[in-house]
């Protein structure tokens, strides 16, 4: 206050915090706070132009004012403490007081704080987008430049919580702007984070990185607030971990830890250690994890209790992890048997399940099966509870993530003990949770005798291992696998870029390829019948295998013998079987070579061949709509899509962290980045009437890596939606290579062939050139979904 108050030349954003929520509140009874905020409110206007502060300071002083300061200083404590809630409370109170106090920029900090809350609880994206550009507009023209940039910002994350990418992408660009326009370095920082978190999620990670760097490099050189550090090394974290690189994820999670521990927001703090602990299982440093996990108990111990012992059995379940971790599950055992008085009276389904399911674990570990089974069977009540009340994909995808381990442990019991039809029961229930109808245990008995034209290859990764289902209208088999789990991974990700690289050895791809063989089709190979199309149901590593380029002992790629499509459980592959055939007369909406603004294009190149490409699909279609250039839009794919009963997609499409997108045109602007089409927003649109989506894009099918339920996965996202069928293509195609194989796959198609049978011919095609024979030309497509 003092330096402020003589003149001395300090950053006047450096202190807007400690001003809003100490100084203002006292304005009545504090001469030397209003000195420091006259002195304060000068710099802001001469250093970033902006007469928020100013303008405040004019209100006429009263009762409401002061109550209106006051429940804003506790709003913005509430924020920063991470209590949305209360925050969101005590902001709406304060902007209703300063209204009514007649100070409009005292209102708009307070609407600031109630916009922030609301995109931090998540409540409404909706309300909060609205609320945000309301309030974007106001502050412009007030020229509010540190509240007009914050609004802006809170537009995009509004709009990315509403699966609107490329909207936020732009709205975060343009924060950015404003931020160094105005020279607010911190709020640079925080606009920079959030961009880089956004680039990173449409797949443009050069960029990505390239603004976490500088992020970095800004951070590491002022005094900023721990929050800054801690949110660009997340999302550089985020990043790190969905490429596949564990241990530069730890590295960056543990800088964001160290940043956020000189905050006072402890429940970020502890939600941060929590996510480190799972980092340095992944990277195999049980140690590391252990520490890790028993700091985040700690800092939830901490945490006041809002409505029972939440955060008090959180803190448990981290501790019972930590234990685990460090080899000594007996203790975590005891430790959770105490607490499970308290925990079965906690109304929280998220804690309820996730008690069970560690406890379940522990007991089968303790050799207790049947107190194992109870467990488990408890935390999958609770979980098909909250099913019943929960309809978006989304949000029941991501609940199903949170329950996993309860299906898989109990179907682990039951094939320990004989019991593989019982085990299969269980796989196929937890698989059918996508969709939002009430749903038993499926009755195997009733569905099996429909399988006479294909056989299903089922694949699960259970706490003992990997097991496989074989089974159709003759009956089913089960085979625990040879294989360890980390065996496995290794070879599947070095056999998909082997594949991926046309320049990759064939010899070493091949030993790959009957090595893969060996574990997951051999076993079962006895039983398979090339006249059936097969079925595969992947899960873990196995989704990121291109199956059909698998070689059996006799040297024949399994792609040669099978058609082959990739289903996401019996039921949902059997509930599409009603689907109708793909014919010329279908009505085709088709986008080709989409015009990207010139900083996409640095990382996605014009591609040659994909007008061609669509040009040609276009015209096998007497009812197509091409798109193309500038004129490929989102907007415009909008207009068209409801009647689309073919979506052809050539261009670039991204996948990361499982994710996947494809990127259109911005439109006029060849500045602006990309309109994104992406997984959460797909999910939340009606494609019923279209019959088959095709995506010949780059890498848009690798979101089916992520396992079982991948919630913002292109394709599930496309099913999900209503498509019956999607092809995409598992990495970066060559557009040149791949006009003669959609030309085959269609003329196929169109002749009266099912989907998994064209792909096999117009791979076919392909393997017998001699310049195309290796798998990278021929084995990147995949279908899902229908026959």
């Amino acid at each position: 206050m003092q330096r402020i108050e003589h003149g001395e030349d300090v950053e006047p954003e450096n202190y807007l915090e400690l001003a809003v929520t100490q100084w203002l509140p006292r304005t009545a009874d504090c001469a030397e706070c209003r000195r420091a905020l006259d002195a304060l409110a000068v710099r802001l206007e001469e250093r970033h132009g902006d007469r928020w502060l100013r303008d405040v300071l004019a209100a006429k002083p009263g009762a409401k004012l002061a109550a209106g300061l006051h429940a804003l200083s506790e709003a913005v404590h509430a924020n920063l403490a991470d209590e949305s809630e209360p925050a969101l409370t005590k902001a709406v109170q304060a902007a209703d007081l300063l209204r009514m106090a007649g100070t409009p920029a005292g209102r708009m900090r307070a609407e600031f704080e109630q916009t922030y809350a609301l995109h931090r609880s998540v409540r409404s994206a909706a309300a909060c987008l609205k609320k945000a550009t309301a309030l974007e507009h106001e502050a412009g023209t007030a020229r509010y430049s540190w509240i007009h940039t914050q609004a802006v910002l809170e537009e995009g994350n509004c709009r990315s919580l509403l699966g609107d990418s490329g909207g936020a992408h732009n709205d975060l660009e343009r924060a950015l702007t404003l931020a160094r326009a105005a020279g607010y370095r911190d709020l640079m920082l925080r606009a920079a984070s959030i961009l880089t978190e956004a680039r990173t999620g449409a797949g443009n990670l050069l960029a990505a990185w390239e603004v976490g760097r500088e992020g970095l490099a800004e951070y590491w050189t002022g005094a900023y607030s721990g929050m800054r550090g801690q949110q660009i090394c997340l999302n550089l974290t985020k990043s790190a971990d969905g490429l596949g690189l564990p241990q530069a994820a730890y590295v960056l999670e543990t800088a964001a830890a160290a940043a956020v521990a000189g905050t006072p927001r402890r429940r970020t703090e502890a939600a941060t250690r929590a996510y480190l602990a799972e980092l340095a299982e992944k990277a195999g440093w049980p140690r590391e994890a252990a520490r890790e996990f028993d700091r985040a108990a700690g800092l939830f111990n901490q945490l006041p209790e809002t409505g029972g012992n939440e955060y008090r059995i959180w803190a448990e379940l981290y501790r019972a992890q930590a234990e685990i971790a460090a080899g000594a599950p007996d203790i975590a055992l005891r430790s959770l048997e105490i607490i499970r008085p308290d925990a079965e009276h906690v109304d929280a389904a998220i804690i309820r399940i996730r008690f069970d399911e560690i406890l379940g674990d522990l007991l089968r570990l303790d050799g207790r099966p049947a107190d194992a089974e109870t467990s488990y069977r408890r935390a999958i009540r609770w979980n098909e509870r909250e099913l019943l009340t929960l309809s978006g994909y989304l949000n029941r995808a991501r609940f199903m993530l949170a329950a996993a381990k309860a299906y898989r442990g109990l179907a682990e019991l039951l094939w320990s003990s004989g019991d593989t039809l019982g085990a299969l029961r269980i796989w196929e229930w937890f698989r059918s949770a996508e969709r939002p109808e009430p749903r038993d245990q499926p009755d195997l008995d009733r569905r099996l005798p429909s399988l006479r034209r294909e056989s299903f290859l089922t694949f699960a990764e259970l706490p003992g291992g990997l097991v496989a289902w074989l089974y159709d209208d003759r009956g089913v088999a089960g085979r625990r696998l040879d294989v360890r789990p980390e065996d496995l991974e290794t070879v599947a990700s070095r056999f998909l870029r082997e594949c991926a690289d046309r320049g990759s050895d064939t010899d070493t791809l091949q030993r790959d390829a009957r090595q893969l063989y060996d574990w997951l089709i051999a076993p079962l190979a006895e039983r398979l019948d090339p006249s059936r199309t097969l079925v595969i149901e992947p899960d873990g590593p196995v989704g990121t295998i291109p199956i059909q380029a698998l070689m059996d002992p006799a040297f024949h790629y399994v792609g040669e013998r099978f058609a082959i499509t990739i289903a996401a459980g019996l039921a949902d592959y059997q509930r599409r079987t009603v689907a109708g055939p793909v014919e010329s007369g279908a009505r085709a909406l088709v986008v080709a070579d989409p015009t990207l603004g010139r900083e996409m294009a640095k990382a996605f190149p014009p591609l040659p061949g994909t007008m061609r490409e669509g040009q040609a699909v276009a015209e096998r279609f007497r009812g197509s709509v091409l798109l193309s250039g500038r004129e490929a839009t989102l907007p415009a794919v909008e207009r068209h899509r409801a009647r689309a009963e073919v979506f052809h997609f050539a261009g670039h499409g991204f996948s990361n962290a499982g994710n996947g997108g494809l990127l259109l045109s911005s439109g006029g602007d060849q500045n602006a980045g990309a309109g994104v089409l992406d997984g959460s927003a797909i999910a939340q649109q009606d494609w019923t009437r279209c019959r088959l989506a095709v995506l010949s894009a780059c890498s848009a099918g690798t979101g089916e890596a992520r396992g079982t339920v991948n919630p913002e996965s292109l394709v599930r996202s496309l099913l999900w939606a209503g498509v019956a069928r999607v092809v995409a293509s598992r990495w970066n195609m060559d557009t040149q290579a791949g006009v003669p194989f959609i030309d085959q796959f269609y003329t196929s198609l169109i002749s009266g062939e099912e989907t998994p049978e064209a792909l096999q011919h117009a791979a076919q095609r392909l393997r017998r050139d001699g310049a195309t024979s290796h798998p990278f030309y021929w084995a990147g497509f995949q279908s899902f979904g229908a026959r």
